[in-house]
């Protein structure tokens, strides 16, 4: 049963409380976090961030029965914010985003059997040594086994009926292909039976699903890309609390929203309940947020030598206090954690902090499997994130690690029992897994396999969205070159084409790079898909001098922790 944590809005009538038309519900898109660390030096700040997941979208049959379910949960109908549908498709949009007739509900989709990929297989068979160590989990089969009934169970909590992807309506077109063969005996092709949409307070997701934070990734112009895609929740870049509270140039630009994006989610960094507190009375007071994320997952050593990010929940005291401090800030607003196992296996901090952030009275918590000395290598500890799931009861609780498709994200909540999954890394040049996580949810077997020609025009389109949100064609062509190796992983581009990508400077000089690309070439299979992004190694945190002597803050680490606050150039 779905975790849902809610508080009455009192029927603010804000932004959030309206659709485009202007009538309640539905709502589009919506971001809860990726830990990320500060960026731009003299603004607000963004590091690299915590890899993890959580929203995505479906829609149709049962809408009605889930928009009421939700609306008990939020205080009432006229308060229900619903989050499930696609961008308006735009009359120019390029080839990847031409619309077609979407099934509608009541109509069975084709089915499409996609075959499991060897290492698909391979990590689920571990996934399943791990969970035969984990306590017995009663009829489903032998102890920890996770069984075809598990994964049915997975998609039932969230699948509606035989419904379009899309939530009916035009949808953008893309390319699916069918394979012959049938899937593994835990991969079953489809379950369809009701299920109360996931609920963050007022915020009803069709899809369990959240685009996590990424510094320098997450902006405006990725989460537009990926809401062509699918709908969900999607967070914006890391915002340092002190840099809005001064109001930095930087930051300011950082949290203003495209009118598209109708539900507004920023995630929050700092390490003084006062300062966070303030900058989620700026974001609320002047409506520039319908959800509010705080950062406890950032591995980043400049964000956790100063004590912040997942270093922080190591001090429980101010642990608790901030948590408390912005909870109460947000009044109706909805506000919720991520964060680590803890500092290292030594220091563990998840299911304290976790129970501490319960009682605060937060709208969901996001765990990511991994310490903050790991930071992204090695295996995600998905047992971790279902012994949080049995710790915390009132509240949904969001796993994040390791989803790199939608068969990872079926499995994580068959396995775990959490209620959402955190996604980032696994969409770094892959806009598309959204859709991919929508239709798995849905009980379809429909993916999309981009060929190169695809895959050019998603590049060529976040070119422009990125070129757009800078107001700088130049500097929007400088950003999208870090993507280059992300979109045409597997792809047959020559190294020689791949550093002229890499060094664009111009829409009309990448449209003449991207001409000279074979767009017959088909989807390569396993090159494109897997893990992207670099995992680095463990390494020891850096932390506070004394840091982990007690778990109170000291006096001196206090005065530490009030210098670090008052720089602003990320961290």
């Amino acid at each position: 049963m779905l975790g849902a944590a809610g508080r009455d809005n009192g029927g603010s009538g804000r932004r959030g409380d309206v659709g485009h038309d202007g009538v309640v519900g539905p709502y589009e898109g919506v971001g809860v976090d990726e830990s990320a660390a500060p960026r731009d030096a003299g603004a607000e700040s963004n590091a690299s961030s915590d890899d993890g997941g959580v929203q995505q979208h479906t829609a149709g049959g049962g809408a009605a029965e889930g928009r009421d379910r939700a609306a008990a949960v939020a205080g009432g109908p006229e308060r229900l914010l619903r989050v499930g549908q696609c961008d308006p498709i735009h009359p120019e949009s390029p080839a990847h985003l031409r619309p077609v007739q979407a099934s509608v509900a009541g109509h069975e989709r084709e089915q499409v059997v996609v075959r499991p990929r060897p290492q698909e297989q391979r990590l689920h068979q571990r996934r399943r040594a791990q969970a035969d160590r984990r306590r017995g989990l009663g009829e489903r089969g032998r102890a920890g086994v996770v069984t075809e009934l598990d994964l049915q169970a997975a998609r039932a909590r969230v699948i509606r009926g035989p419904v379009d992807i899309a939530g009916g309506g035009l949808r953008r077109r893309h390319r699916f292909t069918r394979l012959s063969g049938t899937m593994g005996a835990d991969m079953p092709t489809s379950t369809i039976n009701p299920s109360p949409a996931l609920s963050i307070g007022p915020l009803a997701l069709d899809v369990p699903v959240i685009l996590a934070p990424m510094a320098g990734i997450t902006n405006t112009a990725f989460r537009r890309l990926c809401r062509e895609y699918g709908a969900g929740l999607y967070v914006s870049e890391m915002i340092t609390a002190r840099a809005l509270v001064e109001r930095t140039p930087e930051t300011m630009r950082l949290i203003t929203h495209h009118p598209s994006e109708t539900v507004r989610s920023i995630q929050l960094y700092g390490v003084d309940p006062y300062t966070i507190a303030e900058s989620v009375r700026i974001l609320v007071g002047e409506d520039r947020a319908d959800h509010i994320d705080l950062n406890f997952g950032c591995p980043v050593p400049k964000v956790t030598r100063k004590g912040g990010g997942a270093a922080l929940p190591w001090k429980a005291t101010l642990f608790e206090r901030i948590v408390s401090a912005a909870v109460t800030a947000a009044g109706d607003v909805p506000l919720t954690v991520k964060m680590r196992k803890g500092i290292d296996e030594d220091h563990l901090t998840y299911l304290d902090a976790g129970a501490a952030a319960e009682q605060a009275g937060v709208a969901s918590i996001a765990l990511h499997g991994r310490t903050a000395s790991q930071h992204y290598s090695g295996q995600a500890d998905w047992d971790a994130i279902a012994r949080l799931k049995q710790h915390v009861t009132s509240v949904p609780v969001l796993g994040n690690g390791d989803i790199w498709s939608a068969e990872d994200a079926l499995r994580m909540m068959a396995e775990t029992g959490c209620d959402g999954v955190v996604v980032g890394r696994g969409c770094l040049g892959r806009p598309w897994l959204f859709g991919d996580l929508a239709a798995a949810f849905s009980g379809s077997d429909t993916r999309f396999r981009p060929g190169l020609s695809e895959v050019a025009a998603a590049f060529r389109r976040h070119a422009e969205l990125l070129s757009e949100f800078f107001e700088s064609e130049e500097r929007g062509c400088r950003d999208v070159r870090k993507h280059v190796a992300w979109y045409f992983k597997g792809y047959p581009v020559g190294g020689g084409l791949r550093t002229q990508l890499a060094t664009v400077e111009s829409l009309d000089q990448l449209d003449e790079l991207l001409a000279g690309l074979d767009h017959s070439q088909p989807y390569p299979g396993d090159g494109a898909e897997g893990p992207r992004g670099r995992a680095g190694h463990p390494k020891r945190t850096a932390l506070p001098e004394g840091w982990l002597d007690s778990r109170e803050l000291a006096e001196d680490e206090r005065c530490g922790l009030t210098e670090g606050e008052g720089d602003t150039s990320g961290g």
